[in-house]
């Protein structure tokens, strides 16, 4: 998402950010859908990142 640190992103509450930070939160969710198949469920994993 950052282009390996060369651009930032911009958060929902204005804040700009390259790389996570301490505390930050994660959550990853997916699911693959096929047009006449059952869809697959990843779930969701959450980690949060520590010093």
């Amino acid at each position: 998402m950052t282009a390996g640190g060369k651009q930032s992103v911009a958060l929902p509450n204005g804040e700009k950010r390259i790389f996570l930070e301490a505390g930050d939160e994660v959550i990853l969710r997916a699911r693959c859908h096929r047009e006449g198949q059952v869809s697959i469920g990843f779930g969701e994993c959450r980690g949060v990142v520590l010093d």
